[in-house]
């Protein structure tokens, strides 16, 4: 980010730098914590005050790192110029005159020969466009464009009517008509975009120059399949010769033994050593193999739950059982149908007699290689293998590796950081049977049990800056506090009386006071006067609450409407995710770690979901299409019960549902806070087994 910004640019550069820099780093702060790894590393303290310094240390350079890797998106750098000018009008910014001799000053302007200049690059464009990809950069300059003649129609304006929506009569959706314009001219959805620009006024030829603008331009598909704009060609490399490939894992067997004694599992059985003769020609990096060993002689306590407690090299993050999975998906993809056999049966046998031997580790959360990570290492095989057999047929595989940059750019990837798969958790490096040595990257998912969402609706603000107020977290609690306080006084006296009572509903009421550490009346009292929380919010339901059960009608009235207002919430908020572009957008974005549809989509991923392949064969199976864009735009969602996330392909045709969703508030009419979950839908998870027997098992 830097460079671009203070590589050559025009005077005044210096200073909108840092005004970048200031603006950028929250965002920056904001994406990195967003990385589940990064939460859990950052805020474990099992290891004590020397971990914690480390973890900060590894966060502040995956801070320095985003500023200097991390896209700026065309919106954000919009927002930061407009505040930029803002402030330099206010005089909150002053341009000083640069002190570098070779630079120009404002007595000696450097002026630039007209003949160079480029109206749609000059002044602060030219910092825009130094700090942007080419993507971005011709999403300004389309903007820009907008502005001037291309989108000038006489006293219309142009980008208004682009911006505006229009039903899709093909989806009976809302659309943008700039959307609709870059559909097929034979679809509904285009021609009600046209007609839209008609009927403001448009000329044809007007409108023909905002088709070229509107319509997306086809990227060229790779060897592996994938349509985008990374790099997934390799490098001539001989993987299996790398030094990656073959360096030991370290520390050495003699200092992990030594450092693992108040972490090692109980002995008999002795601890677990893989035979030589499993593997003799391993295709994939061999300190994984020593890996497994140490994760199998572990306990999952302290540091036995971190990865950098077994090797010194750069690793995963999460449950290190989750890990231990991904290692032996990892390498079972590269064995033959023997060799991972042989594997999975020693892993199991030691297994079995640990357990035997050990009555108190029968729990699976006390191991950390156990019989359901084993399960799910050969079914996520079968179906990355299936996978590879349709899309690839009679192709080998060269190699297999983790997702680290030193095992990934060992097959052959170009600069890791940029053109890595945002959820990828294993590559694959494949010589398909025309020679051709192209790389396969894979999300792994235990089962179909998987949980895409586990947050709060507090985000819906940051989805959508114009959030409604009957979606508003912040709101909610507000008019719910304002509400427990207005009952609250007018039963005050109905509430004094109970207490003084042995009633049970009194009983219950003294139970949740004593609990919370606060009376009634202090907790009315704070909580009128702006120092509430969710205790004393708890404590004021509770006395509306058991006077309610004593049959006191205001009372009664109350809870009914502290319900109905919870489940308003719930419902809008339901019907918000797909009805509001930019929720929907946010969603779709929030959940693409768990489920990336678009890298799916697009060719960059596929998904091993338990024995499942979700790759664009599946994909269109299912969705009778795989691309993503369109998919998108026919997600709907269902209140229920349960609520949940769907997909219809055609107006009044069958709602195929993809994910469960749960809005709730933690603590109804008292909480405040509202809980955000997504989690695979059931009946989408038999779709798709059928969808993978339909496909492969003709294979």
């Amino acid at each position: 980010m830097f460079a671009a910004v203070g590589g050559g640019l025009a005077h005044g550069a210096t200073a909108f730098a840092k005004h970048v820099a200031i603006e950028f780093v929250p965002h920056v702060v904001g994406e990195t914590l967003l990385m589940g790894g990064t939460r859990a590393a950052l805020f474990a303290d099992e290891g004590g005050d020397a971990e914690t310094d480390l973890n900060f240390q590894k966060f502040g350079e995956m801070i320095a790192d985003g500023l200097e890797n991390m896209e700026i998106s065309p919106e954000q750098m919009e927002a930061m110029v407009d505040s930029y000018e803002e402030k330099k009008k206010s005089g909150e910014i002053k341009i000083e005159p640069d002190t570098d001799q070779n630079q120009p000053t404002e007595e000696t302007p450097k002026e630039k020969p007209k003949e160079e200049e480029d109206p749609l690059e000059k002044d602060l464009d030219a910092i825009k466009f130094g700090m942007m990809t080419g993507a971005e950069k011709e999403a300004y300059l389309k903007k820009k464009r907008r502005s001037e003649s291309i989108y000038e129609a006489g006293d219309i304006d142009v980008q208004s009517v682009l911006d505006s929506r229009i039903l899709n009569p093909d989806t009976n959706r809302q659309i943008k008509v700039s959307t609709g314009l870059g559909y097929d001219k034979a679809s509904g959805g285009y021609q009600a975009a046209k007609a839209k620009m008609v009927d403001s006024g448009i000329s044809d030829d007007e409108i023909e120059k905002v088709e070229k603008e509107e319509t997306p331009k086809v990227q060229n598909k790779q060897d592996n399949g994938y349509i985008g704009s990374k790099d997934k060609t390799l490098s001539n490399i001989d993987t299996l010769k790398s030094e990656e490939f073959n360096k030991p894992l370290t520390p050495n067997d003699d200092e992990f033994n030594k450092k693992n004694q108040k972490f090692a599992n109980p002995i008999p059985p002795e601890p677990y050593k893989l035979s030589d003769d499993i593997v003799s020609n391993p295709k994939f990096p061999k300190k994984y193999l020593t890996a497994l060993e140490r994760m199998m002689n572990t306990l999952p306590t302290g540091d036995g739950t971190k990865w950098f407690h077994y090797s010194d090299s750069p690793g995963g993050a999460g449950q290190i059982s989750a890990q231990a999975g991904e290692l032996m998906t990892m390498i079972g993809a590269s064995m033959t149908d023997d060799e991972f056999k042989k594997l999975t049966n020693s892993l199991l046998e030691h297994e079995s007699a640990l357990v035997k031997n050990n009555p108190k580790l029968k729990n699976e959360n006390s191991r950390i290689i156990t019989k359901s990570w084993i399960t799910a290492a050969q079914n996520n095989r079968t179906a990355i293998l299936n996978n590879l057999k349709n899309e690839f047929p009679n192709s080998e595989i060269i190699a297999t590796a983790w997702d680290t940059k030193d095992d990934v750019e060992s097959l052959g990837m170009k600069d890791y950081k940029k053109n890595k798969g945002f959820s990828t958790d294993m590559y694959i490096k494949v010589k398909t049977k025309d020679g051709k040595e192209i790389l396969k990257e894979v999300s792994l998912k235990k089962s179909t049990l998987v949980n895409f969402l586990n947050s709060g609706a507090g985000m819906f603000s940051e989805w959508d800056s114009d959030l409604p107020d009957d979606i508003n977290q912040n709101i909610y609690r507000d008019t719910q506090r304002n509400s427990l306080v207005e009952t609250g006084n007018k039963l005050k006296k109905s509430v004094n009386d109970l207490l003084k009572s042995n009633s049970p509903q009194a009983i219950e009421l003294k139970k949740v006071i004593e609990s919370k550490g606060i009376d009634f009346a202090k907790a009315l009292e704070d909580t009128q006067n702006g120092n509430g929380s969710r205790g004393k919010s708890k404590v004021i339901l509770e006395a509306i609450k058991q006077l309610a059960n004593a049959g006191n009608k205001d009372a009664e009235a109350h809870i009914r409407a502290a319900d109905t207002n919870h489940r308003k919430f719930q419902e809008k908020a339901i019907r918000a995710i797909t009805e509001n572009p930019k929720m929907k957008e946010g969603m779709l974005k929030e959940i693409r770690s768990e489920f990336p549809l678009k890298a799916v989509s697009d060719g960059e991923e596929t998904m091993a979901i338990g024995e499942n392949s979700l790759d664009r064969s599946v994909m269109k199976k299912i969705f009778g299409t795989d691309k993503y864009d369109e998919i998108k735009e026919k997600l709907e969602a269902h209140t229920g019960p349960p609520p949940y996330l769907g997909y219809r392909a055609d107006v009044g045709g069958e709602v195929i549902p993809l994910a469960q969703i749960n809005i709730r508030e933690d603590g109804v009419g008292y909480g405040g806070q509202i809980k955000f979950e997504m989690l695979l839908d059931k009946r989408f998870a038999k779709i798709l087994k059928q969808a993978n027997i339909d496909i492969y098992s003709k294979k």
